[in-house]
């Protein structure tokens, strides 16, 4: 099972569409052959309760218990440096780690209003958690708040981008949903494999047992048609 978490950032509310609603369209698009009880994308804001969101993913986590379950992040401006943050500390009080983020001009924030300033004189860092394994990023030097690269003992940091862009456009920024997208689809084939899978404690209903008979189908004729291929070739 696979969970994609997006976090958008302060500016950003619903009443306004945003870059981060479009990436998580888009990356529901490109992976709408999975079974939706395999690959959840979910949207969050910022300051969303993420100790709520992390037991949430926990009790899914053992009502799935026999499947693999992976998580992983893409977040932009304050959705890094409070939502990130905040809901990997809370996941990782339930063992669950998040295998890589992908973010957007990670702003810091401080649960201290006045020194939240501090960011545009860039006397901020950014901690990740242990349980962060991965993260990589894009950032820019356009305008304020500028990002900076989070802070962590444990996690494989990948180079980062400089992109052009004023803060306010880099939720928009197409090197940031292309990434964000590419690894959202090798985290779907590593982690959920078939695109017809369906986990095997899942609700029964018509669907789910139209989709285990086509499941089952396939691998019998994947065999037929590679016999087929032996036997109708002698010479190759």
């Amino acid at each position: 099972m696979l969970i994609v978490q997006l976090i958008s950032g302060y500016t950003q509310t619903e009443e306004i569409w945003n870059g981060t609603q479009e990436l998580r369209e888009k990356i529901i698009a490109e992976l709408d052959d999975y079974s939706s009880l395999s690959v959840r994308v979910r949207l969050g804001k910022w300051n969303d309760n993420w100790k709520e969101q992390a037991r949430q993913l926990y009790m899914l986590r053992e009502r799935y218990a026999d499947e693999k379950f992976t998580v992983v992040v893409f977040a932009y401006s304050w959705g890094v440096g409070n939502g990130l943050v905040k809901f990997a500390k809370h996941l990782d009080r339930f063992g669950i780690d998040v295998q890589t983020a992908v973010v957007s001009d990670p702003i810091y924030r401080h649960w201290f209003i006045p020194r939240n300033l501090r960011v545009l004189w860039g006397d901020t860092r950014i901690t990740l958690p242990p349980n962060v394994k991965a993260i990589e990023g894009y950032y820019q030097r356009t305008s304020q708040p500028m990002g900076r690269t989070p802070v962590s003992s444990t996690a494989k940091c990948d180079p980062w981008t400089l992109l052009r862009l004023p803060h306010v456009e880099m939720d928009d920024a197409r090197s940031w949903h292309r990434r964000c997208i590419e690894v959202a689809k090798e985290y779907a084939a590593s982690s959920v494999g078939s695109k017809q899978n369906v986990p095997a404690t899942a609700p029964i209903t018509q669907a789910t047992v139209e989709m285990e008979r086509q499941v089952s189908e396939e691998s019998q004729e994947a065999p037929a048609k590679k016999n087929f291929t032996n036997t109708s070739n002698p010479d190759q």
